[in-house]
C-alpha cells in the first residue's frame, strides 16, 4: 500500500469518526431538550390545584 491510499485511509478514517461524533452529539443535544420539556410539563402538572372532594360528583340544575 503506498502512501497516498494509507493517508487517504487515514482521511476517510478520521471523517467518519468525526461525523459519529456531530451524530452523537445531536442525539444528545436533542436528548437534552426532550428532558427539559418533560420537566417543564411535570412541573406545571404538579403546580396545578387539586380538586376539592365530592367535586363533580353532583350537577347543580340552578346555576
Amino acid at each position: 500500500m503506498d502512501t497516498a491510499a494509507l493517508a487517504l485511509s487515514q482521511i476517510s478514517t478520521q471523517m467518519a469518526l468525526t461525523q459519529s461524533q456531530v451524530q452523537v452529539s445531536m442525539v444528545k443535544q436533542q436528548h437534552n431538550a426532550q428532558q427539559q420539556m418533560i420537566a417543564l410539563i411535570t412541573q406545571s402538572a404538579q403546580a396545578s390545584p387539586v380538586a376539592s372532594a365530592g367535586t363533580g360528583a353532583v350537577i347543580n340544575t340552578y346555576a
